[in-house]
C-alpha cells in the first residue's frame, strides 16, 4: 500500500525484508536516517529518501516502482515527480507535472501502465486530471472531474478509476464519487 499522508510512503511487498505480512504487522518506511517503530513492536527499515520533501503528494505503483508527484513544501505547491525502485533502493527524478497545475492533496492511481492524478488544492479545490506515460516521460491533460475535490480517495477497478469523498475548497466533506473512463478521458 502506498500513502502520501504518512511519513512519506508505506510499502508492502513479498520480499525477505518483510516479516509477519500474514498478520499485517510490518512494512518499510521510505525515509532517511532512522529506523522507525512499527505496529505491534515490529520495525520499520529506513530506505533512500525522496529527492525532495513534501506532504499531500500523490503516489502510485507502476511496474513495481513507486511514483510520487506534486504535494506541498513550504512555501508553495509543487509539481515535482520522482520514482522509487525497491530493487536498487534509489530514486530517479522524472518529468515534472506541468507547473500550471502544480498542487497538493491530489489523488493518484495507476491505470493501464500510466499514472493518473486528479483533483487537489492550489488556492482552491481543483477539478484537473493529468496522465503520465512512463514510456514517453510526458504528462497529458485529461477531462476534468465533475466536482472539484481535494484529499479524495482514488483507486482503479475494472479498468476505470474511481474518485470519491475528499472535500471542497472550504474543507466541507464530499459524499459524492465519480468514475474515469480512460478511453474517453472523461469522468462520469
Amino acid at each position: 500500500r502506498v500513502s502520501s499522508d504518512t511519513i512519506v510512503a508505506s510499502v508492502y511487498a513479498p520480499t525477505p525484508d518483510f516479516r509477519n505480512l500474514d498478520q499485517g504487522l510490518s512494512g518499510t518506511n521510505i525515509s532517511t536516517g532512522a529506523t522507525y517503530g512499527g505496529w505491534h513492536a515490529s520495525s520499520w527499515t529506513a530506505k533512500a529518501g525522496l529527492p525532495f520533501g513534501r506532504h499531500g503528494a500523490a503516489a502510485a505503483v507502476i511496474d513495481g516502482r513507486i511514483h510520487v508527484v506534486a504535494g506541498y513544501y513550504d512555501p508553495a505547491d509543487q509539481s515535482t515527480h520522482a520514482v522509487y525502485s525497491p530493487l536498487s533502493d534509489s530514486w530517479t527524478t522524472l518529468k515534472d507535472l506541468t507547473p500550471a497545475v502544480k498542487r497538493r492533496y491530489l489523488g493518484g492511481a495507476a491505470l493501464n501502465g500510466k499514472l493518473v492524478v486528479a483533483g487537489g488544492y492550489n488556492g482552491a479545490a481543483r477539478d484537473w486530471t493529468n496522465e503520465y506515460d512512463p514510456l514517453t516521460d510526458a504528462w497529458t491533460a485529461k477531462g476534468t472531474l465533475n466536482t472539484a475535490r481535494q484529499q479524495a480517495g482514488m483507486a482503479e477497478s475494472g479498468g476505470r478509476l474511481y474518485a470519491g469523498g475528499g472535500s471542497n475548497s472550504f474543507g466541507t466533506p464530499l459524499a459524492s464519487a465519480e468514475s474515469y473512463d480512460p478511453i474517453t478521458g472523461q469522468w462520469t
